[in-house]
């Protein structure tokens, strides 16, 4: 059987001190949905700090993560850049990762 891909957006605006953790807490999560393959997708939204340095760094490290720069505001237009069946899109909420693995497994169930 194939495996679907799931899409996760994630728009930034100035996350230089979240990026790197909400990436490792997405790979945790994901890593537990052995039947779907997950890409990752950091949307830039005109941030000033280091947010697209860091985006770009997780560009080189992994291929199942993309790094999109748009003006602020600009996350509906993120979206022509999924190839996933599914899409999600994440905000810097601070969920946990248990709530987090609920939230894509119900998703996915459905």
């Amino acid at each position: 059987m194939k495996k679907k891909t799931v899409s996760i957006v994630i728009p930034c605006f100035n996350e230089e001190e979240n990026i790197n953790q909400a990436y490792a807490a997405l790979r945790n999560v994901t890593h537990t949905l052995k039947q779907y393959i997950f890409e990752f997708i950091f949307v830039d939204n005109g941030s000033t700090d280091n947010s697209r340095v860091l985006i770009h760094a997780l560009t080189q490290k992994n291929a199942h993560v993309k790094g999109v720069s748009l003006h602020r505001f600009g996350v509906p237009d993120s979206f022509k850049h999924v190839s996933g069946s599914r899409e999600y899109l994440l905000d810097q909420s601070g969920l946990s990762s248990e709530e987090l693995v609920s939230v894509i497994k119900k998703t996915l169930l459905k």
